[in-house]
């Protein structure tokens, strides 16, 4: 039983890219009476058999997934689509329906690193989990960074946002980077009644802090590994 994505062709190419076997977990291209799907496969999905209970497992995993990506590219909005499992050679697809789609949009993209030698042949680099396989093989591993990427999801708000902090300050998973104004401008604009808590000199934009987040659990996730 596996379940299968719905994405834009960017965030098929770009998951492609990222998500490769044998590494886990990975995505594969399949094609059948001319339908592309993309599947999801991952060790934390293998032992379910139910389809409703692979589908909304599959769901966190590719919230998870888009967090890491989105902090990595600046752009996910990969969903589940369904589930599909292998009968007499074909594969049969079981279709769940949402009220609504979760999109993930952020930032900017990041480069692609090659190397050549002196001769200008590009340098092949042996097989290895991509940066965002081996960050969601963190988060799987570690309750508190699995966490952290739930509420960094889809749109977090302030709520969300302080919440993720928390899950990496109790854990002590900050790596010793400030928070003063962060904290600040999240207990005194939007967690508690206004006037408890003073404002500070530069409140912080949400962009900015959603930027900071992230950051901080892209960092811890890269500490781990």
């Amino acid at each position: 039983m596996w379940p299968y994505l719905k994405t834009t062709d960017t965030d098929k190419r770009t998951w492609l890219e990222l998500f490769k076997p044998p590494f886990d977990p990975f995505v594969e291209l399949v094609k059948q009476d001319g339908r592309e799907l993309l599947l999801l496969k991952a060790n934390s999905l293998s032992s379910i058999a139910d389809s409703r209970d692979t589908y909304e497992a599959a769901k966190i995993l590719v919230r998870q997934m888009n967090s890491v990506v989105v902090a990595m590219i600046g752009l996910s909005e990969v969903t589940v689509d369904g589930t599909c499992e292998q009968r007499e050679g074909r594969l049969r697809c079981t279709v769940h329906l949402e009220p609504q789609s979760i999109h993930f949009r952020f930032g900017m993209g990041s480069p692609r690193l090659q190397v050549f030698d002196s001769s200008g042949k590009l340098i092949e680099r042996p097989p290895e989990p991509s940066t965002a396989q081996k960050r969601i093989k963190v988060a799987l591993a570690h309750e508190a960074i699995s966490n952290a990427l739930l509420y960094c999801g889809s749109d977090p708000d302030w709520f969300d946002l302080y919440k993720a902090f928390e899950c990496l300050r109790d854990a002590e998973l900050l790596g010793g980077h400030p928070t003063k104004n962060f904290t600040q401008t999240a207990n005194a604009m939007f967690r508690h009644r206004q006037g408890k808590y003073d404002m500070p000199k530069r409140p912080m934009h949400i962009e900015e802090a959603c930027r900071l987040v992230r950051s901080w659990i892209s960092e811890a996730m890269d500490r781990l590994q």
